[in-house]
């Protein structure tokens, strides 16, 4: 079942597609991309008919080719994707002054409206005729996605975790061999990771990130502990973040599934040392979660932005 942070995980990877692309406004490849992007079970029904975030770019770019050459328009030259950093992307997201096409109006009020599944968002994406047009310009079959739609549930399994543990299942819409160098490196995560603004790589691959905050300024380092490489289908990397007394551990873990990998994002936290960290834990917890969710949904236009640079 999707929660409101599903819900912004979509509307926020639309607008991060439409600044990727330069555009002014969110159209409906947008809403889709940034559905797929979120990788939740719609993610996973397109990537069984080997749809990702990769191809629905492509065909955005030869929608907007064809439309201009309909329209009796000669196609410009395509300017190149907008490379912003994370912090960039971030501050752009940030305006709030965004506008809905249209066309797009209907798909987006289906969005922010908050559905219970984020694949009520693909069911009315398959009822406007131009997002199935889209869909199916990207290589999917809008009839069998409706059948698969139609036979029930595809929910990401959500397993009990210790106390302490935080955990998202998402999809990452590309095979592991692609997503595995943004992870193995530690100077990678710098390209994908928002949450690591005003970070510096060490000589030893230590990420140190200055933090500033009521007059105060101090450096949480971000040491890379494990790495488990590809093997048998599955890889994992371990990372340890240490600030003041305390500190979490980063857990990213990796499974070959079909269309794409699946990853597994655990935070562990450290033990409260007192009242005021146990209750200052129970409300951190929606947020720490949906952090998670926005990591994976940065490692996956990652890995889709290597994809159309290769």
């Amino acid at each position: 079942m999707a929660n409101l942070s599903d819900m912004q995980l979509i509307l926020t990877g639309a607008i991060t597609e439409a600044i990727r692309a330069r555009h002014a406004s969110i159209d409906v490849d947008h809403l889709l991309m940034g559905l797929v992007s979120a990788g939740g079970p719609s993610a996973a029904l397109l990537a069984g008919q080997g749809v990702g975030l990769a191809e629905l770019r492509t065909a955005a770019r030869r929608l907007e080719r064809d439309d201009l050459i309909a329209a009796g328009v000669e196609p410009p030259a395509p300017l190149p994707d907008r490379d912003l950093t994370p912090t960039q992307t971030y501050e752009l997201l940030r305006r709030g002054d965004w506008d809905f096409a249209p066309e797009a109006k209907q798909l987006a009020k289906a969005i922010t409206v908050g559905p219970l599944d984020d694949r009520e968002v693909l069911a009315a994406a398959l009822e406007d005729p131009r997002a199935a047009e889209f869909l199916g310009r990207a290589g999917a079959a809008p009839e069998v996605l409706r059948a698969a739609l139609a036979m029930g549930d595809l929910a990401l399994p959500d397993q009990d975790r210790p106390r302490g543990e935080i955990a998202v299942e998402k999809l990452i819409t590309a095979p592991m061999d692609q997503v595995w160098p943004l992870l193995a490196d530690p100077a990678a995560r710098l390209t994908w990771d928002q949450t690591l603004s005003d970070t510096v790589v060490a000589e030893d691959g230590t990420l140190e990130q200055t933090v500033r905050g009521a007059g105060r300024r101090a450096v949480v380092p971000h040491r890379l502990t494990s790495v488990d490489p590809p093997a048998d289908g599955r890889a994992r990397v371990t990372w340890q973040e240490t600030y003041g007394a305390g500190g979490s551990e980063l857990d990213l873990e990796l499974t070959e599934v079909e269309g794409g990998t699946r990853i597994r994002l655990v935070r562990r936290l450290s033990e409260p040392r007192n009242l005021l960290q146990r209750v200052s834990r129970l409300w951190s917890v929606p947020f720490l979660r949906g952090g998670l969710g926005i990591m994976a949904q940065e490692l996956n236009q990652a890995v889709a932005d290597a994809q159309t640079r290769s």
